[in-house]
Protein backbone atom coordinates (compact mmCIF):
# COMPACT_ATOMS: atom_id res chain seq x y z
CA UNK A 1 0.00 0.00 0.00
CA UNK A 2 2.92 2.40 0.44
CA UNK A 3 4.14 1.89 -2.75
CA UNK A 4 0.86 2.23 -4.35
CA UNK A 5 0.20 6.00 -2.16
CA UNK A 6 4.20 6.82 -3.49
CA UNK A 7 3.07 6.80 -6.63
CA UNK A 8 4.09 3.14 -7.97
CA UNK A 9 1.44 1.25 -8.89
CA UNK A 10 3.24 -1.19 -10.88
CA UNK A 11 5.50 -2.29 -8.06
CA UNK A 12 2.84 -2.16 -5.53
CA UNK A 13 1.00 -4.98 -7.42
CA UNK A 14 4.69 -6.83 -8.15
CA UNK A 15 5.22 -6.79 -4.24
CA UNK A 16 1.15 -7.59 -3.78
CA UNK A 17 2.04 -10.60 -6.01
CA UNK A 18 5.14 -11.98 -3.84
CA UNK A 19 3.11 -11.13 -0.50
CA UNK A 20 0.25 -13.21 -1.72
CA UNK A 21 3.34 -16.05 -2.81
CA UNK A 22 5.13 -15.63 0.47
CA UNK A 23 2.13 -16.41 2.72
CA UNK A 24 1.13 -19.69 1.10
CA UNK A 25 4.39 -20.99 1.86
CA UNK A 26 4.20 -20.14 5.50
CA UNK A 27 0.95 -22.09 6.16
CA UNK A 28 0.00 -19.73 8.64
CA UNK A 29 -4.02 -18.77 7.95
CA UNK A 30 -4.43 -15.26 9.83
CA UNK A 31 -0.77 -14.21 7.34
CA UNK A 32 -2.66 -15.59 4.61
CA UNK A 33 -5.71 -13.20 5.35
CA UNK A 34 -3.56 -9.99 5.61
CA UNK A 35 -1.97 -10.57 2.65
CA UNK A 36 -5.35 -11.53 0.82
CA UNK A 37 -6.87 -8.06 2.59
CA UNK A 38 -4.22 -5.88 1.47
CA UNK A 39 -3.58 -7.41 -2.06
CA UNK A 40 -7.90 -6.74 -2.51
CA UNK A 41 -7.46 -3.44 -1.29
CA UNK A 42 -4.89 -2.61 -3.62
CA UNK A 43 -7.06 -3.84 -6.67
CA UNK A 44 -9.89 -1.96 -4.92
CA UNK A 45 -7.72 1.05 -4.61
CA UNK A 46 -6.66 0.27 -8.60
CA UNK A 47 -10.47 0.27 -9.11
CA UNK A 48 -10.23 -3.13 -10.45
CA UNK A 49 -13.56 -4.91 -9.93
CA UNK A 50 -12.92 -8.46 -10.64
CA UNK A 51 -9.17 -8.68 -8.98
CA UNK A 52 -10.66 -7.29 -5.85
CA UNK A 53 -13.87 -10.06 -6.24
CA UNK A 54 -11.21 -13.01 -6.60
CA UNK A 55 -9.35 -11.43 -3.96
CA UNK A 56 -12.23 -11.74 -1.28
CA UNK A 57 -13.25 -14.90 -2.56
CA UNK A 58 -9.92 -16.20 -1.74
CA UNK A 59 -10.31 -14.42 1.85
CA UNK A 60 -13.90 -15.19 2.52
CA UNK A 61 -13.36 -19.26 2.02
CA UNK A 62 -10.21 -19.19 4.42
CA UNK A 63 -11.24 -16.89 7.04
CA UNK A 64 -14.33 -18.90 7.45
CA UNK A 65 -12.61 -22.01 7.47
CA UNK A 66 -10.10 -21.07 10.02
CA UNK A 67 -12.86 -18.70 12.21
CA UNK A 68 -11.17 -15.50 11.07
CA UNK A 69 -13.90 -12.73 12.44
CA UNK A 70 -12.17 -10.54 11.32
CA UNK A 71 -11.13 -11.19 7.79
CA UNK A 72 -14.45 -12.53 7.40
CA UNK A 73 -16.08 -9.00 8.05
CA UNK A 74 -13.38 -6.96 5.96
CA UNK A 75 -13.97 -9.66 3.07
CA UNK A 76 -17.46 -9.17 3.07
CA UNK A 77 -17.39 -5.68 2.58
CA UNK A 78 -14.64 -5.31 -0.15
CA UNK A 79 -16.72 -8.01 -1.77
CA UNK A 80 -19.62 -5.86 -1.44
CA UNK A 81 -17.88 -3.22 -2.77
CA UNK A 82 -16.50 -5.55 -5.84
CA UNK A 83 -20.30 -6.30 -6.81
CA UNK A 84 -21.36 -2.52 -6.82
CA UNK A 85 -18.54 -1.62 -8.77
CA UNK A 86 -19.57 -4.33 -11.38
CA UNK A 87 -23.63 -2.91 -11.68
CA UNK A 88 -24.68 -5.21 -8.68
CA UNK A 89 -24.99 -2.18 -6.66
CA UNK A 90 -28.28 -3.51 -4.66
CA UNK A 91 -26.48 -6.84 -3.82
CA UNK A 92 -23.21 -5.02 -3.37
CA UNK A 93 -25.15 -2.63 -0.84
CA UNK A 94 -26.27 -5.19 1.03
CA UNK A 95 -23.42 -7.39 1.44
CA UNK A 96 -21.38 -4.22 2.48
CA UNK A 97 -24.41 -3.74 5.42
CA UNK A 98 -23.67 -7.15 6.52
CA UNK A 99 -19.81 -6.96 6.58
CA UNK A 100 -20.08 -3.51 8.45
CA UNK A 101 -21.90 -5.28 10.99
CA UNK A 102 -20.11 -8.16 11.36
CA UNK A 103 -17.08 -5.78 11.27
CA UNK A 104 -18.78 -3.90 14.37
CA UNK A 105 -19.28 -6.85 16.24
CA UNK A 106 -15.42 -7.40 16.23
CA UNK A 107 -15.17 -4.32 18.30
CA UNK A 108 -12.44 -2.88 15.40
CA UNK A 109 -13.45 0.91 14.67
CA UNK A 110 -9.47 0.77 12.49
CA UNK A 111 -10.76 1.63 9.06
CA UNK A 112 -14.51 1.89 9.51
CA UNK A 113 -14.49 5.26 7.96
CA UNK A 114 -12.82 4.01 5.11
CA UNK A 115 -14.98 0.89 4.76
CA UNK A 116 -18.31 3.93 5.30
CA UNK A 117 -16.78 5.81 2.31
CA UNK A 118 -17.22 2.72 0.28
CA UNK A 119 -20.74 2.22 1.09
CA UNK A 120 -21.71 5.73 0.23
CA UNK A 121 -19.87 5.00 -2.99
CA UNK A 122 -21.83 1.99 -3.58
CA UNK A 123 -25.18 4.13 -2.28
CA UNK A 124 -23.98 6.90 -5.29
CA UNK A 125 -23.88 4.36 -8.36
CA UNK A 126 -27.29 2.74 -7.01
CA UNK A 127 -28.79 6.71 -7.46
CA UNK A 128 -29.33 6.50 -3.67
CA UNK A 129 -27.59 9.74 -2.62
CA UNK A 130 -29.42 10.53 0.74
CA UNK A 131 -28.45 7.37 1.47
CA UNK A 132 -24.80 7.69 0.08
CA UNK A 133 -24.78 11.39 2.63
CA UNK A 134 -26.11 9.98 5.71
CA UNK A 135 -23.28 7.39 5.58
CA UNK A 136 -20.43 9.74 4.76
CA UNK A 137 -21.98 11.67 7.79
CA UNK A 138 -21.70 8.76 9.56
CA UNK A 139 -18.04 7.97 8.52
CA UNK A 140 -17.16 11.34 9.59
CA UNK A 141 -18.25 11.35 13.06
CA UNK A 142 -16.42 8.03 13.45
CA UNK A 143 -13.16 10.15 12.47
CA UNK A 144 -13.81 12.81 15.11
CA UNK A 145 -14.60 10.14 17.78
CA UNK A 146 -11.39 7.93 16.70
CA UNK A 147 -7.76 7.42 16.47
CA UNK A 148 -8.04 9.05 13.12
CA UNK A 149 -9.14 12.71 14.03
CA UNK A 150 -5.87 13.12 16.12
CA UNK A 151 -3.91 11.81 13.52
CA UNK A 152 -5.75 14.30 10.81
CA UNK A 153 -5.16 17.06 13.41
CA UNK A 154 -1.97 16.48 14.21
CA UNK A 155 -0.97 16.38 10.73
CA UNK A 156 -2.58 19.77 9.85
CA UNK A 157 -0.82 21.00 12.64
CA UNK A 158 2.67 20.08 10.93
CA UNK A 159 1.26 21.34 7.89
CA UNK A 160 0.60 24.75 9.65
CA UNK A 161 4.74 24.35 11.16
Amino acid sequence: MVLWLLGYPDQALARSQEMLALAQTLSHPPASATALIFAAELHLQRREAQPTSEMTEALLALATEHGLPFGLAWGTILSGWALAAQGRAAEGIEKMQQGLSAYRATGAEHRRSHFLALLAEAYARAGQAEAGLKTLAEALAVVERTQDARMRRSCIGSRGS
